[in-house]
């Protein structure tokens, strides 16, 4: 990489479908067009994608682990919540191989991780490394928000959108510490201490 372009090492980490990888790619793709030095990290069953648009693809897995996975998703009959425990558990067995993975291609000086909300690789070289991150959220469910929260489930839509803010606050408190703390603090800490860092306490924040 020129030491006097100014252009970056972005490193773009992101799992899951087509869904949750095309639009990364077209931010990698931006990126190539400004004159950075691109590296996407996934699953290479996608690889195909990036090499087409000619942006570096890094594998982390394999093409069977996303077979497999999608593949069960597809069959299943679980409710929503199950399947949501599914990913937080799958993208927690994945924490440790895209963090490790990025680290191996950190320029210091001139890097920028780039993560989906819930893979944690990107956050955790910010801390390990010392390089900037920004979080990509795709989804808008993402966002939080105690006065105009996103739309989950039509059903439970009318109690939602007409719920006093309080009930809101009381939710988002009861799904940190009922919900995440099991399926995303508690395996993120253990990955966190492998690396030697401390634990955090909220992984989500609310507004």
């Amino acid at each position: 990489m020129p030491a006097d372009t100014g252009a970056l090492r972005v490193l773009l980490a992101t799992w899951g479908s087509h869904g949750d990888v095309l639009p990364v790619l077209a931010l990698a793709r931006e990126f190539q067009r400004r004159g950075h030095e691109v590296l996407f990290f996934g699953n290479p069953f996608f690889e195909p994608h990036f090499a087409q648009a000619g942006i570096g693809f890094v594998p982390v897995g394999t093409v069977e682990q996303y077979h497999g996975f999608f593949g069960q998703a597809r069959q299943s009959t679980t409710k929503a919540t199950a399947a949501r425990a599914a990913v937080a558990q799958a993208l927690a067995g994945l924490t440790a191989s895209y963090h490790a993975a990025m680290r191996r291609h950190v320029v210091p000086g001139r890097t920028l991780a780039v993560g989906s909300s819930i893979l944690f690789a990107a956050r955790l070289l910010s801390e390990t490394d010392r390089v900037p991150c920004a979080p990509a959220h795709i989804a808008p469910s993402v966002f939080r928000s105690s006065l105009a929260p996103a739309r989950l489930d039509p059903r439970k839509d009318w109690l939602r959108r007409h719920s006093p803010v309080f009930v809101h606050r009381l939710g988002w408190w009861a799904k940190d510490r009922f919900y995440n703390e099991r399926y995303y603090n508690g395996p993120f800490n253990r990955v966190r201490a492998g690396v030697g860092l401390p634990p955090v306490r909220l992984l989500f924040k609310s507004g």
